[in-house]
């Protein structure tokens, strides 16, 4: 089996397969849903297509056409489940042991430094590998819910602090 290396997609890329994923699309997202998908994939196109799709199920089986932010909640807490083979892959082999630690670090503080030189090699290879990125001078996780998933399989009940949408 070969690996596909996939970037990130544009933000109108990305906003194009949520809204109009086929012609003749009939689902409608209150303000600030399709925002909210956007932020919490980082345009991933895997992680993307399974929110979108998700919430299209979750809607679909509510005989509804108008996705909310609640119901982008009831979507990304499924996506956590159905994509954890993605999740688990991206934490058991593409992370060493210095760098996961650093992410359940990180996902606790999301305003984590640099944490001195020691650090460094670890932060640089995350970058790379497109897990985090630096804003406003500190490491933050590039795709969100990869932060949701440490949280909730990966760090003791005491410090799980999932966030609200």
């Amino acid at each position: 089996m070969k690996t596909l290396e996939l970037s990130f997609l544009a933000p109108d890329e990305a906003r194009e397969l949520v809204e109009r994923p086929v012609p003749d699309f009939k689902l409608r997202y209150e303000p600030g849903v399709v925002e909210r998908i956007l932020q919490l994939t980082h345009c991933q196109p895997y992680l993307l297509q399974a929110v979108a799709s998700d919430l299209v199920n979750y809607l679909n089986g509510q005989k509804r056409q108008t996705a909310t932010l609640a119901d982008l909640e009831v979507a990304v807490e499924k996506v956590l489940v159905t994509s954890q083979a993605y999740f688990h892959y991206l934490w058991s082999e593409d992370c060493n042991d210095a760098e996961r630690a650093l992410l359940c670090a990180l996902a606790t503080d999301e305003a984590v430094g640099d944490q001195g030189e020691q650090h460094q090699a670890a932060w640089q290879s995350l970058c790379r590998k497109e897990i985090v990125e630096m804003r406003d001078d500190r490491y933050r996780f590039a795709v969100e819910l990869f932060r949701y998933w440490i949280l909730k399989n990966h760090l003791p009940v005491a410090l799980r602090q999932f966030p609200r949408l």
